[in-house]
């Protein structure tokens, strides 16, 4: 966890990812747990590095405010989705969102 850390501290990018495996197979948690572990962990890394762009006027407040709001419109119906299909449907999502990724970093 302290490597997942450092590279969350320099670069955030994927860290969500890291953090998965490092909390599945490290503390052998189920995906429920983990899942909330990770968001927690992840709203550490990005109260800090948001502070830090509004301080110095980067922000585009109009973008800032529809990715707010698609994100936790999105992360509403996940949470109650995973809630009635368990560790399985978290494991199907993550297994579909890598090999998404995936797709279009290697082809786009």
């Amino acid at each position: 966890m302290l490597l997942v850390g450092f590279y969350g501290g320099a670069v955030q990018v994927g860290v969500g990812i890291l953090i998965y495996a490092a909390l599945r197979h490290l503390g052998n948690m189920p995906l429920m747990k983990v899942n909330m572990h990770r968001v927690f962990i992840v709203l550490i890394f990005i109260v800090p590095s948001m502070a830090v762009f509004i301080w110095s006027g980067k922000i585009n407040w109009l973008y800032a405010l529809a990715l707010c709001t698609g994100n936790a419109v999105g992360s509403w119906i996940t949470v109650k989705w995973t809630m009635k299909k368990g560790d399985k449907a978290i494991r199907l999502g993550l297994m579909a969102s890598i090999a998404l990724m995936s797709f279009r970093f290697l082809f786009f």
